[in-house]
């Protein structure tokens, strides 16, 4: 894994606790100005900021194979420039990595549900739901 100690936020991706990760603030900044460009058509400047958060998403996972994190939000951004099939490898990625992340299932149902495949979304948005209960559950308990 590349050194990314520093806190430098110029960088898409810092890590601040050994393992890299993607600013959730900058791909949701990514995500955002795709959003308002894509009607009726991509902008080039959202174009190109669409490129660098994916690139960004590509080599945090370069940097780190095993984060689960990086490839749902990549899996997000996949989804928000309507590329159903990517998003739903990337969040499949991501599951196999972390079977317990809520937000990967959430994608995975969204993906599903515009691939056409509602009965395959409802599984996977009721995945999603058993494992927020469960963690509330254990949040309860903690206190």
């Amino acid at each position: 894994m590349a050194d990314n100690s520093s806190s430098d936020r110029s960088q898409p991706w810092a890590a601040t606790d050994g393992h890299t990760f993607i600013s959730k603030n900058r791909i949701e900044n990514e995500v955002n100005a795709i959003k308002h460009g894509l009607f009726p058509f991509l902008k080039r400047g959202a174009r190109q900021r669409a490129r660098a958060a994916l690139a960004a998403c590509e080599q945090a996972l370069r940097d780190d194979p095993t984060n689960a994190h990086a490839s749902c939000q990549q899996g997000d951004l996949l989804r928000e420039l309507t590329r159903y099939d990517e998003a739903l490898a990337a969040y499949e990625r991501a599951l196999q990595l972390d079977p317990r992340s809520a937000d990967a299932w959430v994608g995975k149902a969204a993906a599903l549900e515009r691939l056409g495949r509602p009965v395959e979304a409802q599984a996977a948005y009721q995945q999603a739901r058993e494992i927020g209960a469960e963690r509330l559950d254990q949040e309860r308990r903690a206190k």
